[in-house]
């Protein structure tokens, strides 16, 4: 296998062994009925009760991509524990990498109800502690995100669909880091939606030239659950870039 085709995660079966097609156990789909629950449930928590139409129009979206991803890290994982030969294709990746995400964020928000109890947190109520705890979790999740998408396995082109979740993640820290200061600009507040907007326009193109380009070069199989990891991709961001673009205009 060339270095630029598909990697199977490691396995100690036998080289002729099948690999396991992508199909999902009846424990999977619990696990991911108990992640939207879970998702649900913190929304429900510190959701305001006159819910906007803005903040639907991101629960929706991230619900979709958390339980698809969780799901997905679940089921992979049980399998490579369980030494099954996987054919571990880049939209299972991309799968893998939004359970990662859900992994990352519900155990940062456990922590932030820990830490900041309050019924609704806003940053009025004690800026400076929120702040830096914000500031903490996208930085752990920029270096979990990074670490995972570089160790698991894909066609080193796929890799370019990091950049957007990244490029997302510094301009929070940005966004943050200038509300810690005494003199705060105003200029990078104007420009944050503007931002944005270009970030999600970039990460539609990248993930649907990617996914052109591997289509064209490969002559792999890539099943159902490779097509529904590039969607769900595209389900984040279109919303996202129909929100920013009318918070922008």
């Amino acid at each position: 296998m060339s270095y630029n085709d598909d990697q199977d995660f490691a396995s100690d079966s036998p080289p002729q062994a099948q690999a396991v097609r992508s199909q999902l156990s009846l424990l999977d789909i619990m696990v991911g009925v108990a992640i939207a629950a879970v998702t649900c449930g913190f929304w429900l928590q510190t959701s305001q009760p006159q819910m906007p139409t803005a903040q639907i129009v991101f629960m929706i979206p991230t619900l979709i991509i958390y339980v698809l991803g969780g799901t997905t890290l679940f089921s992979f994982g049980r399998r490579y524990l369980l030494k099954q030969t996987i054919d571990f294709q880049p939209g299972h990746w991309l799968l893998c990498l939004m359970g990662v995400s859900f992994v990352i964020q519900s155990s940062a928000h456990l922590l932030r109800l820990a830490f900041f109890p309050s019924e609704f947190m806003s940053l009025s109520d004690n800026e400076q502690p929120i702040l830096l705890f914000f500031i903490g979790q996208h930085v752990l999740f920029l270096v979990c995100y990074l670490v995972a998408g570089f160790l698991l396995p894909v066609r080193p082109a796929w890799r370019l669909t990091l950049v957007t979740p990244v490029l997302q993640s510094l301009l929070i820290l940005l966004l943050f880091a200038n509300m810690l200061m005494q003199n705060p600009s105003y200029l990078i507040n104007g420009i944050y939606s503007y931002a944005n907007v270009a970030i999600n326009l970039l990460g539609i193109f990248i993930i649907l030239g990617v996914a052109v380009w591997d289509r064209a070069t490969t002559h792999d199989h890539r099943d159902w659950l490779h097509w529904l990891g590039v969607v769900a991709i595209l389900i984040w961001n279109l919303p996202m870039l129909v929100l920013h673009v009318v918070n922008s205009f």
